[in-house]
Parts: structure tokens; C-alpha cells; sequence
């Protein structure tokens, strides 16, 4: 379950989630433990997707 969530996390991020749609993704999944939700929060504030290449 975790694996799951975190891929929705990096797909949702990538097209430009909001905080609230983050949070809630990561409240209204269930089966994840306090610590895998906390895990999930870490991962999700400090995600950064590359940037897309320029051409020039």
C-alpha cells in the first residue's frame, strides 16, 4: 500500500497537486501506519520532479 500511495503522490506532484489534495490523499488511504503516513509527508514536501529540458 505504501508503494502505491507514494507512486500517486509523485504522479499527482507532477501535474501540480495542491497541499490539499496531498493531505488528503495521504489521510484517506488506508492500511498505512502513523509512521508510513509521516514518511509519506516527508517524501511528499521534500519531492522536487526534474525540470523539463529547454530547447534552445
Amino acid at each position: 500500500m505504501y508503494d502505491q500511495v507514494r507512486a500517486t503522490l509523485i504522479e499527482r506532484i507532477e501535474l501540480g497537486a495542491t497541499l490539499d489534495e496531498i493531505e488528503r490523499i495521504v489521510l484517506m488511504s488506508k492500511g498505512l501506519r502513523p509512521d508510513e503516513r509521516r514518511d509519506l509527508w516527508w517524501f511528499a514536501w521534500n519531492y522536487a520532479p526534474a525540470p523539463e529540458p529547454t530547447l534552445h
